[in-house]
């Protein structure tokens, strides 16, 4: 959000939890409280974001949620946890992509950076359900990026790795690791010997919302210190 700030951009934050204060109180900020799984509320929030601003013309897609749903361990306990993982990381991009593509075309164009997960090129046991969801963005991204092509809209996607972010310290915890424990775990299969932080795809996000990325579309970048090739 700061490098956007920095730029001069307005930011609004789509979320349901609230930011921490000192975020709502820096300039050109605003949240707006939203279940991004929910197309009609998605709708709303968006339109609420129009009439707040003179245009949009970036989206990046943060939403999501981890957890193991293994797919020979689901039965009916499981469906929801299912549902909520797919709705969330998969269909949450796909509303938002829909309704700000519809604004961005009306004022000239803009750029979408969908985030994935390298999980859609590498397997893991136990994220079945998460790895389909996060496939399914990678494809949204190839087709959005053809459909919107002609409209002035760039669509592109971010794979991080292993990233330490509140997401990924829940799942830890869930199997009894410490932080400590994780990183050093999950950076032995990292070639750059470390885990990311979110500032690592934050600057690749950046990226791809900006000009400079300017004749690129459909296309996935992966941020994850080599551990697709190590």
């Amino acid at each position: 959000m700061e490098g956007l700030q920095d730029r001069g951009r307005s930011v609004a934050i789509l979320d349901l939890q609230q930011p921490p204060e000192d975020q709502l109180r820096a300039d050109r900020v605003l949240f707006v409280e939203c279940d991004t799984a929910d197309p009609v509320a998605v709708q709303r929030a968006v339109a609420h974001v129009r009439s707040r601003v003179e245009r949009i013309d970036g989206l990046a897609t943060c939403a999501g949620i981890g957890g193991a749903a293994a797919r020979q361990a689901i039965g009916a306990s499981q469906w929801d946890r299912v549902r909520a993982i797919v709705n969330v990381n998969l269909l949450g991009s796909y509303w938002l992509l829909e309704a700000c593509a519809v604004a961005m075309a009306e004022s000239g164009g803009g750029s979408i950076v969908l985030v994935g997960s390298v999980l859609s090129r590498k397997g893991m046991a136990g994220m079945s359900a998460y790895s389909a969801a996060k496939g399914g963005v990678e494809g949204l991204t190839r087709s959005a990026a053809v459909e919107l092509a002609d409209r002035g809209i760039r669509v592109n996607c971010v794979l991080p790795g292993p990233i330490l972010t509140p997401m990924s310290r829940t799942g830890f915890e869930a199997d009894g690791l410490s932080a400590e424990q994780w990183i050093e775990r999950m950076a032995g299969s990292v070639p750059m010997n470390r885990v990311g932080v979110p500032e690592d795809v934050a600057a690749v996000v950046l990226f791809l919302l900006d000009e400079a990325s300017g004749y690129m579309t459909g296309v996935s970048l992966m941020v994850d210190g080599g551990a697709n090739v190590g």
